[in-house]
């Protein structure tokens, strides 16, 4: 149970500071490689790299340019779901769902240091 949460916590916030990160063939790599170039570096280590997941696949493909970056999905738990559904309903049916959804339900969470989180 404890390596399914940190699967599904780790996805979500690699998700969340991923969005619009690039890889190659879509035109994300090339603007996203000056701006944020970890993220970059982190999806070319991670295994959705390694199994084609693609920007487009959780972000969705109306973020072309930085003037229309608030189109740029920010998938939830249920769109990790759509590859991910025998962990997400372990997870689902877990305490620490409880939590996670507490957590997201605060208004300010995305402002806090992750070493509060």
């Amino acid at each position: 149970m404890k390596k399914t949460f940190a699967a599904i916590v780790g996805c979500l916030a690699g998700l969340a500071l991923f969005s619009g990160t690039a890889f190659s063939g879509e035109i994300c790599i090339g603007c996203h490689k000056g701006k944020t170039p970890q993220l970059v570096k982190d999806w070319k280590a991670s295994a959705h790299s390694k199994n084609d997941v693609t920007c487009s696949t959780c972000h969705g493909d109306k973020h072309k340019k930085a003037s229309n970056s608030d189109q740029a999905l920010m998938p939830d738990e249920h769109v990790c779901a759509e590859c991910h559904e025998e962990k997400f309903t372990q997870f689902a049916k877990g305490k620490h769902n409880i939590g996670w959804t507490s957590l997201n339900a605060m208004p300010i969470t995305h402002l806090e240091p992750d070493e509060l989180m």
